[in-house]
C-alpha cells in the first residue's frame, strides 16, 4: 500500500517535473521536440554511463528506485492509450465506404511494410555482417525471461563462482543418493500450532520401528476469517477504486460539477472488467478497446443522469490542459479531466522506455546500424 498509494505518485510526479523542466530548456531554443522522449534518452545514456562509474550493484539499486514509476506506467500502459480512443465520437462522421477503404488500405498496407521491412532487415544484415547467431548469443547472455524488467535482481558473485567451479567437476554418483533414506517421523500433530487449531482426536506416538511410508498432510483449511482476507487480498485494487468511484466520484460529480475523479475511476474499473475476460477472449478483444467502449457508455449513463450529452461528457473528459500548463502556473484554462490525467502519465511511459532500452543494450548496441539504417528510410 505504500509503495503504490504513496511511492509511485511521487515517482511519477518527479518525472513529470524533469519532464517540464527538459521542456522548458528545448522552448528557449526554435527546436520543437517532444520533452518526454528527450528524457528517454537522457536516462537511457545516464543508465549507460552509471554501470562503469557506479558498479553494477550500485547501477541495479539506482534502477531499482527509478522502476517503481516507471515500472508502474509500463504496467498500464495500455489503460494509458485509452482516451485516444474514447475520443473517437466526436471526430467528423465518415461513411462505410469510406471505413471499407481505410481497412483495405491498412492490411494491404500492412503487409507491404511488413515485407519490405523484413527483408530491408535481412539485407542489411547480410551487408554488414551480423546473422541468425544474435539470436543464440542473446538467449546465452539474457537465460531465462519473463515479461518483467529483471533489473533489480542483484547477482550472487558467491553462489555463481560456486556453481562455476562445481561444472567443471567430473560427474560421480553420490552414495548417499543411490539408497533411499526412510523419511523422519513427523512431530506430534498435538503440539502443532497453527492457523486451522489442532487437531480433534489425540495420536499416540508409537516406539515400534514401522515401515517407511508416504503419508498425504493435507494443511489445514482455512478459516472463514483467512478466505475473506485472501478474497480482500485479491481484489484490493477494485476495491478500492470502487470505493473512491461512490465516495469521491459520484459526489463531487454531482455537488462541485468536476467531472475528471468520476470519469478516471470508471476508466480504470472498466480496464480491471476488460482485463477479466477469458485469456481467448483477449486475443481477438484488446483491453484498450474493451475499456474505451465501455467508458464511452458509462459516460453516457453519467450524461443522462446529469442533464448534459454525450459530447458534452466527452469534451469535460479532455480539456487539453497538459501537465506543463499547471506546473508553469497557468490559471486561465479549464480543469484537467481524466484523459488530460492519462496522457500526463503517458509520458511517463515513453520516459521508462529507457529501462527496457537499458535491459537490451547488447542487442542495440549490436544491431544500431540496421535501426539507423531503416529510420532513414522511414
Amino acid at each position: 500500500m505504500l509503495v503504490a498509494w504513496f511511492y509511485v505518485p511521487a515517482g511519477i510526479v518527479a518525472v513529470l517535473l524533469a519532464c517540464f523542466g527538459i521542456d522548458s530548456l528545448i522552448s528557449l531554443s526554435s527546436v520543437s521536440f517532444p520533452a518526454s522522449v528527450a528524457c528517454m534518452i537522457i536516462l537511457f545514456f545516464a543508465l549507460l554511463a552509471a554501470e562503469p562509474l557506479l558498479g553494477e550493484k550500485r547501477t541495479k539499486r539506482l534502477i531499482a528506485i527509478i522502476e517503481i514509476p516507471c515500472g508502474f506506467s509500463l504496467r498500464w500502459i495500455n489503460v494509458l492509450f485509452c482516451p485516444a480512443f474514447v475520443l473517437m465520437p466526436l471526430g467528423p462522421s465518415i461513411s462505410g465506404l469510406e471505413v471499407g477503404k481505410i481497412i483495405a488500405v491498412l492490411i494491404v498496407g500492412y503487409m507491404a511494410v511488413f515485407a519490405f521491412t523484413a527483408y530491408l532487415t535481412r539485407g542489411l544484415q547480410y551487408l554488414l555482417g551480423t546473422s541468425k547467431r544474435a539470436v543464440t548469443e542473446r538467449a546465452e547472455e539474457m537465460g531465462q525471461e519473463d515479461d518483467d524488467i529483471p533489473l533489480t535482481e542483484v547477482s550472487n558473485s558467491i553462489a555463481a563462482s560456486a556453481a562455476q567451479s562445481e561444472s567443471f567437476l567430473p560427474l560421480l554418483p553420490d552414495p548417499a543418493a543411490t539408497e533411499l533414506q526412510a523419511p523422519l517421523r513427523t512431530q506430534d500433530p498435538n503440539k502443532v500450532t497453527g492457523t486451522g487449531g489442532p487437531p480433534m482426536e489425540q495420536q499416540e506416538l508409537s516406539t515400534t520401528p514401522v515401515a517407511p511410508s508416504f503419508v498425504r498432510q493435507d494443511p489445514a483449511p482455512m478459516t472463514r476469517a483467512q478466505i475473506w482476507a485472501a478474497g480482500i487480498n485479491l481484489n484490493l485494487d477494485l476495491l478500492i477504486y470502487t470505493a473512491i468511484l461512490f465516495g469521491v466520484g459520484l459526489p463531487v460529480y454531482y455537488a462541485a460539477e468536476y467531472a475528471m475523479p468520476v470519469q478516471l475511476t470508471v476508466t480504470i474499473l472498466a480496464y480491471f472488467a476488460a482485463l477479466s475476460l477469458p485469456p481467448l477472449w483477449r486475443r481477438f478483444l484488446h483491453p484498450a478497446m474493451v475499456t474505451s467502449i465501455i467508458t464511452i457508455v458509462a459516460l453516457w449513463v453519467l450524461a443522462q443522469t446529469y442533464g448534459d450529452t454525450i459530447t458534452d461528457e466527452l469534451k469535460a473528459y479532455k480539456t487539453g490542459t497538459r501537465y506543463t500548463q499547471l506546473f508553469s502556473g497557468a490559471t486561465n484554462v479549464p480543469k484537467p479531466g481524466a484523459g488530460d490525467f492519462l496522457s500526463s502519465v503517458l509520458d511517463v511511459s515513453i520516459v521508462s522506455l529507457a529501462l527496457p532500452m537499458f535491459q537490451y543494450r547488447q542487442e542495440l548496441k549490436k544491431t544500431v546500424g540496421v535501426l539507423m539504417s531503416q529510420m532513414t528510410q522511414s
